[in-house]
């Protein structure tokens, strides 16, 4: 039995310039440049993600201090 997909979107874990920041420096470790590339989009985008719920006032989480563990336990894994 096959295990139906969960939508993933990358921007939501990326909600603090803490976690842009251990998501890029992990990319540009480890990855091409086509994956440096996908990553700054997904920074920007994040980004703007953050500053449009500032401005709305919709942002009610109080800022947290970075996990980088926890933040590596959400990303899912790819087999390696």
């Amino acid at each position: 039995m096959t295990q139906p997909l969960t939508a993933f979107d990358l921007v939501d874990l990326l909600d603090s310039e803490e976690a842009i920041h251990e998501y890029l420096s992990q990319v540009i470790a480890e990855g091409d440049k086509s994956e440096r590339l996908r990553a700054a989009g997904f920074a920007a985008k994040a980004r703007e993600k953050i500053r449009a719920e500032l401005a709305m006032g919709e942002s009610s989480r109080e800022p947290q201090p970075f996990d980088s563990v926890a933040f590596k336990q959400k990303m899912p894994s790819t087999g390696e």
